[in-house]
């Protein structure tokens, strides 16, 4: 050891009595300190002229919004790990090309010293040097944690360490390539051939499964962004010293086979043997049972949500997530191609493999034309083609070996792709066969949580399911026309539809008995009268305590209401209007929720939600005591006078105006109301709202937030799942813009004319001696 030191020392000084190092180093301070500045002032303004900001950690370090038309859009470590690459081949050019150059490892090579020895001595002052790099950026740190208010100390100095072990791996690649040649200016492009080739080495040899995990382990690309983001995972840990060691052993390996004039055979085999083990290492470090974590992030949004954490741990089968991809489905597309989207769909189940070790992620690539979803767009260019052989054409079109599909047949038929329509989806699956559909394709993100759990959810606990009244006109759930019901309630790629989350939902009819299994029933704007025998139905179902959502229009009231007054003891009033301004149209109806009875109601999604825009809505009036509890979720403005309008009838081209003579009514109209009771021991819901438009197509958005609201209401808050993350708190940076100009100043130019100064002065020293 105290030779290897020897050696660093040596090394060391030698790098440091060269121009190259202080001008690196000097670029580097430059560029950083510009990028910090440019981050940091933003907060600065913000908190002289906005009143401060959240996440100001994350905002100054770690945001990975790079705009590639503007240099230093993104934090500070997500700019660092893009262009560090270029710093590192300069200074290992002549790490040992030098030596071999004048004639110095030959010396090396008759005293006593091992070729492990001087690599080590050498890496060690390299590791130094980056130590010094990495210098500058904990005193940002460090900075930052003393003028701002709120910061997460733990969360930058993770994003830091990674910096320095990628720096580190670059010097131990760097020194590899400069022991293969004399040419230092050769050594520098091969350094940066290989820093290149590790990069993109990831999205080589994907269609190889043999090599698709190693080739995937071994890339550079990204691996800092893990610790940037606040997380310290041992198999990153583990990557960059294997890595690091890896390079060295073949370096050690090489300057051995010159030194004792190995055979090449011989060498090789030696360097079969250090890819051996690192393939085994790597393998064995990217096992999920072997894994450990650490959020270091003081809001640990790294990991799940503790309700998230509850459900999987509530699931004690092994689950499989396969990702089934129709290739003659029109959503295939780039993100979904073969072989990549195989090891991305791994990746996105990472942080729900950290909770459940034992789950495995899969990816199937069939081919069936039946689907709804048919790439119509690709099939019409071979009209007569058949289903195997459109399958051919479109591999061939898209550089698929055809070897990797399965046909509709060769598929397992209890997963029920078939009767699901042969979609594009992902099955969750234990081993016992319970499972659940998740249809979002695309990338998941950490807002898309609920939905992913919902999916878990089902595989303990039963979905609720959704019976949707057809035969008296009601709107449709298989249509995607603007009035009809598809996006919110059922479509299939919409993330916040129901049936992404977590609910079952299928037609019914009150030709006979509603089903014991129904949760919910909904009957949504009939516009054919009801007949008796189908009324007899609901009121049984109302009588066992089912639980109920009924929409009505107010231009269809005569049809509704005598059904609503029998069965519930309500009606809905003519469509109400107002006076009108700029801003909200007579045709658009301006709601308010009414949040104390939203909060009792345990309505969370809905609790923030102040008011809503609605279309033709009319009133919702308790006219007989059934014995519900009644609560008003939305009402009218009281400020504002409100009436039916019973003269006008397109408001979108007539002014409409109040007259009491013709029957109008003005007062305070509750748009939406919900009923409650006990009945045989469990409560019993109900809803009622005078406009059936909000939840149809063309307005899914407001749509959906409360349709989830009603739903979680109604199942007792088990689906949808309603989980947000706790926003951070907002804090102020403890300087002024002037302050900090002048700090700024001393940062981008004071501090490295310092440096150069020095630098200069070293080398002037070492020149006169």
């Amino acid at each position: 050891m105290r030779m290897i030191l020897k050696i660093a020392k040596k090394e060391w000084m030698q790098l440091f009595f060269s121009p190259i190092a202080w001008l690196l180093l000097v670029a580097f301070i430059v560029q950083t300190s510009l990028i910090f500045i440019h981050r940091y002032m933003s907060m600065v303004d913000a908190s002289a002229y906005q009143g401060g900001n959240m996440a100001m950690t994350h905002y100054i370090f770690s945001n990975v919004n790079v705009s590639a038309m503007r240099a230093g859009t993104g934090g500070l470590w997500i700019n660092i790990q893009d262009f560090l690459f270029l710093y590192i081949p300069l200074l290992t050019m002549g790490i040992v090309s030098r030596e071999i150059a004048n004639g110095s490892i030959k010396l090396m090579y008759s005293s006593p010293l091992r070729n492990s020895q001087i690599i080590l001595g050498k890496f060690l002052a390299l590791v130094g040097y980056a130590a010094v790099m990495m210098t500058p950026l904990l005193f940002y740190v460090l900075f930052s944690y003393a003028t701002i208010g709120v910061f997460d100390l733990p969360w930058a100095l993770t994003g830091l360490l990674g910096l320095f072990l990628l720096a580190c791996t670059y010097m131990a690649i760097g020194i590899f390539v400069s022991s293969l040649t004399h040419h230092q200016a050769i050594a520098a492009v091969g350094t940066f051939f290989l820093f290149t080739f590790l990069n993109i080495v990831g999205g080589m040899w994907q269609q190889y499964d043999w090599m698709r995990e190693f080739a995937y382990w071994l890339s550079l690309k990204g691996r800092v962004t893990t610790f940037i983001h606040g997380m310290l995972c041992s198999e990153d840990l583990i990557y960059f010293p294997l890595i690091c060691a890896a390079f060295l052993a073949l370096t050690v390996i090489r300057l051995n086979s010159v030194r004792q004039k190995l055979s090449a055979g011989l060498t090789a085999c030696r360097y079969a043997g250090v890819v051996v083990l690192l393939f085994v290492v790597g393998g064995l470090s990217r096992v999920p049972q072997l894994m450990c974590f650490w959020d270091t992030t003081a809001d640990q949004h790294n990991s799940l949500l503790p309700e998230s954490q509850e459900v999987m741990k509530a699931i004690d089968e092994e689950v499989t997530i396969t990702s089934y991809v129709n290739i003659l489905d029109y959503i295939y597309n780039n993100d979904l191609a073969y072989p990549g989207f195989i090891m991305r769909n791994q990746k996105e189940f990472e942080g729900y493999i950290r909770f459940k070790p034992d789950m495995k992620v899969k990816t199937v690539y069939y081919y069936a034309m039946d689907t709804p979803d048919f790439n119509l767009r690709f099939a019409s260019d071979f009209p007569e083609a058949s289903e195997k052989e459109l399958a051919l054409k479109f591999c061939q079109k898209n550089g698929i070996d055809p070897g990797i599909l399965k046909s509709k047949e060769d598929l397992d038929p209890s997963v029920g792709l078939k009767e699901a329509g042969y979609p594009t989806v992902r099955v969750f699956r234990t081993e016992s066969g319970k499972q659940a559909f998740y249809t979002n394709m695309f990338k998941i993100f950490n807002y898309e949580e609920p939905e992913v759990i919902a999916a878990f959810k089902r595989l303990v606990k039963d979905a609720p399911q959704i019976g949707f009244v057809r035969g008296h006109g009601e709107r449709r759930l298989d249509s995607k026309e603007p009035l009809e019901y598809q996006t919110v309630l059922n479509g299939k790629r919409e993330k916040r539809a129901l049936c992404n989350n977590g609910f079952d939902i299928r037609e019914i009819t009150l030709e006979q008995s509603i089903p014991s299994d129904i949760s919910i029933v909904m009957l949504a704007d009939p516009r054919k009268e009801i007949p008796a025998a189908h009324e007899k139905v609901l009121e049984e179902y109302i009588a066992r305590g089912g639980n109920l959502i009924l929409l009505g229009e107010p231009r269809r009231r005569d049809i509704f209401n005598p059904v609503l007054r029998r069965l519930l003891g309500v009606e809905l009033t003519p469509q109400v209007v107002f006076a009108g301004d700029v801003a909200t149209p007579q045709n658009r109806l301006k709601v308010r929720f009414d949040k104390e009875n939203v909060k009792a109601l345990n309505m969370k999604r809905l609790v923030l939600s102040e008011q809503m825009l609605l279309h033709a809505a009319g009133g919702v009036d308790v006219v007989e005591e059934r014995g519900f509890q009644t609560y008003v979720l939305t009402h009218t403005n009281p400020e504002v006078s409100h009436w039916t309008e019973l003269e006008t009838t397109d408001l979108s081209d007539e002014k409409a105006e109040y007259h009491p003579a013709a029957g109008e009514e003005e007062r305070v109209f509750n748009t939406m109301v919900a009923l409650s009771r006990e009945v045989n021991g469990k409560q019993q819901k109900i809803l009622v709202a005078g406009d059936t438009d909000l939840f149809d197509n063309e307005n899914q958005a407001s749509g959906c937030h409360v349709m989830h609201g009603i739903a979680s209401w109604m199942t007792d808050g088990e689906f949808p799942l309603f989980m947000v993350r706790p926003l951070g708190q907002r804090t102020k940076v403890n300087l002024t813009p002037d302050q900090f100009g002048v700090i700024q100043w001393v940062f981008s130019t004071v501090l490295p004319l310092l440096l150069l100064i020095g630098g200069c002065f070293l080398w002037f020293r070492r020149r006169a001696r």
